[in-house]
């Protein structure tokens, strides 16, 4: 089972990689706070990065585990974070993470308050045309999940032909899938958050939640006093989860992909991911690395 803790509500703090110093998000200020007993937020940070390299301001949720979430002193933690922590050490850059509700983060590029955005972004078409993307850093499948004692969901199905309600994160590639699938729009249940959507499956108010497979996975194990089982569409495609930058930024783009170059090549990917998903890295996993990288 991962040892992870369980998800909190709370949204808006920003955390400065440079003095891990948890704040409040509309200020976007360093607290006063003395912080000299807060445990660093990931082993991946390099504190020898030159003081006058490029700082990036990273975009995250902040509360979708177990890619990225906060731990009880507020400090941005997970699988996504990790990843920008090794890519930023071996590329020499600072970055400053601050959370974002996932309903409009990917603008935040375009209005400049953000330069990277991580946040278990969904390679879809529509947003290739709106930024600027990485090689994926991450494969997975969407998945739902249901709780064990509602014997009348099966499978998709029976959500579709029994007029079910289905939760969802709001603004997510996932909502409009279902949709398109043909549970009625009226029938989506949105919330700001993965795990509050979840709570409206365990609240009886859905009868399924939708999203991302290792996510629905990390939710099965750790709430196992509540059994669900799980279930993809029929032909759910394989999503492809990368970095995102505001549009014609190929630069910081090419950048961010060496980086993600280098931490596979050197087994850190390997050990980021074993470290969430207590599991090798499947065979295969990211398209990139069985062939010739451009770039």
């Amino acid at each position: 089972m991962f040892a992870y803790r369980r998800l909190g509500s709370a949204l808006g703090w920003v955390m400065s990689v440079g003095l891990l110093t948890a704040c409040q998000a509309d200020t976007d200020t360093q607290s006063k706070t003395n912080t000299s007993n807060i445990a660093q937020p990931s082993e991946y940070l390099d504190s020898a990065i030159p003081a006058d390299a490029p700082s990036y301001l990273v975009g995250t949720m902040g509360s979708y585990a177990p890619f990225e979430f906060r731990d009880e002193n507020g400090q941005s933690i997970g699988f996504d974070m990790d990843i920008m922590y090794a890519i930023a050490a071996k590329q020499k850059f600072h970055v400053t993470v601050l959370t974002h509700p996932w309903e409009g983060i990917l603008n935040t590029l375009n209005t400049g308050e953000r330069d990277i955005i991580i946040s278990t972004v969904n390679m879809t078409p529509e947003r290739e045309q709106q930024y600027e993307f990485t090689y994926p850093y991450f494969t997975m499948r969407d998945t739902f999940l249901v709780k064990t004692s509602n014997t009348e969901i099966k499978q998709y199905q029976d959500l579709v032909s029994k007029q079910r309600k289905v939760a969802a994160l709001a603004g997510s590639s996932q909502k409009e899938m279902t949709i398109q699938h043909g549970v009625p729009a009226e029938n989506i249940v949105t919330r700001d958050s993965q795990f509050l959507a979840l709570k409206e499956m365990f609240a009886d108010n859905a009868d399924a939640v939708i999203g991302d497979g290792a996510v629905m996975d990390y939710f099965a194990l750790t709430y196992e006093d509540i059994p669900t089982h799980s279930f993809t569409l029929p032909d759910a495609p394989l999503v492809n989860i990368g970095i995102a930058v505001k549009k014609g930024n190929s630069k910081l783009r090419d950048q961010l992909n060496t980086g993600l170059k280098q931490i596979y090549a050197d087994g850190t990917y390997d050990k980021i991911y074993f470290k969430w998903f207590k599991r090798p890295v499947p065979n295969n996993f990211l398209p990139w690395t069985s062939g010739t990288l451009e770039g």
